[in-house]
């Protein structure tokens, strides 16, 4: 699994952005995986996943405020970032099990952790591919044994100020980070 990290730097549109980014993990398909790729290669699942048609290559993207990531993998993934600010306490009864409300109000720095288990939720679901439903609060990231018996491992990491999570089958140890250019 290879994870790039870009700082946004301009002002882009939505779709110049979405263009920008889609270009280099094509760029990148080809030189990790020698396999070309352009947007009719690209798929969406019935919840908008997106995904490459007739190849065992997997990616996810995550937009957050002045960065963007996305990440590669021979495996299923899904990857979320969020810059950490002050959380919005009032969804945590909506979206958060009482494990999670429970780590989160106990914690030294309620907003680390409040993104911490957003960005853990964002990943799964992207993994998966069904988006945030109803069924968004009963994904219980705290449970110890869920990294180990969730649909695939979850790790988290932080960057500058954000703080970013990854669903993945692959091998938490074959994580390469790219930190690159700015954009």
């Amino acid at each position: 699994m290879k994870i790039y990290i870009y700082d946004i730097t301009k002002q882009y549109t939505r779709k110049e952005l979405h263009n920008i980014i889609y270009g280099r993990i094509f760029r990148e398909i080809k030189r990790i995986y020698n396999v070309d790729l352009d947007f009719r290669d690209l798929c969406y699942g019935e919840r908008g996943k997106p995904y490459v048609k007739n190849k065992e290559i997997f990616f996810s993207v995550s937009y957050g405020e002045k960065m963007v990531v996305f990440a590669l993998s021979k495996k299923r993934i899904g990857i979320d970032i969020e810059r950490i600010k002050k959380c919005d306490k009032g969804i945590v009864k909506y979206l958060y099990s009482s494990d999670e409300s429970s780590y989160l109000y106990n914690s030294i720095n309620i907003d680390e952790a409040f993104y911490e288990i957003w960005t853990y939720k964002e990943a799964i679901v992207k993994y998966v591919g069904c988006g945030i439903d109803k069924h968004f609060r009963e994904l219980n990231t705290i449970d110890e044994n869920y990294c180990s018996t969730g649909p695939a491992p979850l790790i988290s990491m932080m960057y500058k100020d954000y703080i970013l999570a990854v669903c993945c089958e692959d091998v938490v140890c074959s994580i390469e980070v790219n930190y690159d250019k700015n954009i």
